[in-house]
C-alpha cells in the first residue's frame, strides 16, 4: 500500500523505476554488496521515494558516529568526491549561522517575532545548533543520537512528555532520512501548541530523467560486477544531477542516506495533511523551506 499511494497527496498515479543502493549505504548499513531497489514518483505532486526502509539496527549502523572520522573514511572510500571539507562543513558553525539567519528571515515573513518566543523545540535537532539565537526562549531538542547538547539547550527524552508545549517547533533535514516522513512530521507537530508554528527545512533536490528507465536494472546489475566502473558511473550521474538537474540517458537514481525527495507542492500537501496551515514555502539555495501554523 505504501508504494501504491502518495503519502503527500494521496494520488495513486505512481511511476515505478529502479535505483542503485549505493556501495556506501550497502556496506555501512545493510552489510551487503550494492544492489538495486524500487524507486517511485508521484505524477501529481512530484514526491519521490525509495522503497528501501531501514530497520532500527540498520539505521543505527548508518548514523553511529555520524560525520565522524570512521564515517568519513568509509564514505570517501566509495565516493572519493565526498571530501573532508564537505564532511566537516555540514553542521559546522559557519553553515549553521547562515541557516539560523534564514530561519529568522522566514519567521519574520510569517509574522513571527523570534525575540518574543518563550519556548522552542527542535525535533531531530542534533546538538541544538539551530536554537542558539532564541535568546529569550526555553530551548529543547528531541534527538536519538545521544550527542552532547549546546549550552542552554535541554533534552526531550520522550515526545509524549511535551505534547502541545512549544510556540515553535523545528524539523530540519530529518524527514528525508525517515522510512515514514509523514509520521515524523506528525510527531514534530504534536510538540507545538495549538496556533504554534512548525518550521521545516529540507534539501532542495529536484531533477529530471533518467530518460530510458527501462534499462536501469540491466545497467546497474552489469556495473555492480565492476566496482571501479560503478564508482565512475556514480560520479558522472551524481555530477550531472547536482550541476544540471537531470540524469543523462542510461543513468539511474542513487540512494545514499536520503530515502525521500520533496518538491514544494508535495511538502505543502504533506504539511496540510498533518494539521498545518502553510504560511510560506520557498526554495533558498540548497534548501526547501516551509513555515506552517498548527490548526
Amino acid at each position: 500500500m505504501r508504494n501504491s499511494i502518495c503519502i503527500c497527496c494521496a494520488s495513486q498515479s505512481i511511476k515505478r523505476s529502479v535505483a542503485l543502493i549505493s556501495s556506501f549505504l550497502s556496506k555501512r548499513a545493510l552489510v551487503s554488496p550494492p544492489s538495486t531497489g524500487d524507486f517511485y514518483e508521484c505524477q501529481q505532486c512530484g514526491f519521490r521515494w525509495s522503497a528501501l526502509g531501514l530497520t532500527d539496527e540498520q539505521a543505527a549502523r548508518l548514523y553511529i558516529g555520524y560525520r565522524g572520522d570512521e564515517y568519513y573514511q568509509e564514505r570517501h572510500f566509495f565516493e572519493p568526491w565526498y571530501s573532508r571539507a564537505l564532511n566537516d562543513g555540514i553542521g559546522a558553525e559557519g553553515d549553521m549561522s547562515v541557516r539560523r539567519k534564514t530561519l529568522f528571515e522566514i519567521l519574520n515573513i510569517g509574522g513571527v517575532n523570534p525575540t518574543q518566543l518563550t519556548s522552542v523545540a527542535d525535533h531531530g535537532g542534533d546538538r541544538g545548533q539551530m536554537l542558539l539565537d532564541f535568546i529569550n526562549a526555553r530551548k529543547m531538542v528531541y534527538d536519538v543520537s545521544g550527542v552532547s547538547l549546546e549550552n542552554g539547550v535541554e533534552q526531550i527524552h520522550q515526545v509524549a512528555d511535551f505534547l502541545n508545549n512549544f510556540e515553535l517547533v523545528l524539523t530540519c533535514h530529518v524527514l528525508e532520512h525517515l522510512n515514514d516522513p509523514r509520521q515524523g512530521l506528525v510527531e514534530a507537530v504534536s510538540l507545538a501548541k495549538s496556533g504554534g508554528y512548525v518550521y521545516v527545512e529540507l534539501p532542495n533536490e529536484s531533477w529530471s530523467g533518467p530518460w530510458q528507465p527501462k534499462f536501469e536494472h540491466q545497467i546497474i546489475q552489469w556495473l555492480i560486477q565492476y566496482p571501479k566502473l560503478l564508482m565512475l558511473a556514480d560520479f558522472l550521474v551524481t555530477g550531472m544531477k547536482v550541476k544540471f538537474g537531470w540524469i543523462p540517458p542510461c543513468g539511474f537514481n542513487v540512494i545514499r542516506e536520503h530515502l525521500q525527495y520533496f518538491t514544494e507542492k508535495s511538502l505543502v500537501n504533506l504539511m496540510q495533511s498533518c494539521n498545518l496551515r502553510v504560511i510560506h514555502v520557498t526554495k533558498k539555495g540548497q534548501f526547501l523551506i516551509a513555515l506552517g501554523q498548527k490548526l
